[in-house]
């Protein structure tokens, strides 16, 4: 009895659409693909960059398979000496320098304090009015535990806080659907559990927290270069 092995010549509609989609989200194959003058130059701008795609993929999967356990460390980590905390000793330093300028970019120069006055008050309304909408609804689905008024304080405290110490000011915090939806979650397990909501909740937060210390005390995030695109 004899086997036929059939060859997949062609892609499905999931893989067509994620190749276009990649190809599209580089901005260098954007331009080249808007500077073409004509349809068959799009074509082959298109095809020279799938190529160029398909080769930068083969590449990347043969130096993936040719690490060694002995060179993965070097590889992830760097070459220089691991410790607990390293890649956020590293970038503190890094940050240090320039960390002042985050702050005094914002009010120097020409028509500065103009545009930073535009972005507040525009900031201020996109940033209240979901906390206001949010806080409505934790406050169904909480009875009164998380109200408007918490979710706002609590916004503002989170704010300042990341902007100080989360390396750069321009990071927002949000109150979003998955929170609320998480928060009615923990509500309903502590009234049938019988636990206190708010202990329950700062339970939660606090095994949140020993995960993203030990992530960055790891640095796990590193394992993101085996990662393709």
């Amino acid at each position: 009895m004899s086997l036929r092995i059939r060859r997949k010549g062609t892609k499905t509609a999931l893989e067509t659409t994620r190749t276009f989609a990649t190809l599209f989200a580089d901005m260098e194959i954007r331009q080249r693909l808007v500077m073409a003058q004509s349809v068959e130059a799009f074509r082959s701008t298109l095809l020279s960059a799938a190529k160029e795609l398909a080769m930068d993929q083969s590449q990347w999967r043969e130096r993936k398979a040719s690490i060694h356990l002995s060179q993965a460390k070097e590889q992830i980590f760097g070459p220089n000496a691991w410790y607990p905390f390293r890649g956020l000793t590293e970038e503190f330093k890094r940050r240090l320098a320039v960390y002042p300028s985050d702050f005094t970019d914002g009010v120097n120069g020409h028509r500065t304090m103009q545009k930073l006055f535009s972005t507040v008050v525009f900031l201020y309304f996109a940033c209240i009015l979901p906390a206001i909408a949010f806080g409505v609804l934790n406050d169904d689905n909480t009875n009164g535990g998380i109200n408007v008024r918490k979710v706002i304080i609590a916004q503002a405290i989170g704010g300042i806080f990341f902007s100080l110490f989360g390396g750069q000011p321009m990071i927002i915090l949000l109150t979003t659907v998955p929170l609320a939806i998480y928060i009615k979650v923990i509500y309903k397990i502590s009234e049938e559990l019988g636990y206190d909501f708010f202990a329950m909740y700062a339970c939660v937060g606090l095994f949140c927290q020993m995960f993203l210390v030990l992530y960055s005390a790891t640095e796990l995030c590193s394992l993101m270069k085996l990662a393709t695109r």
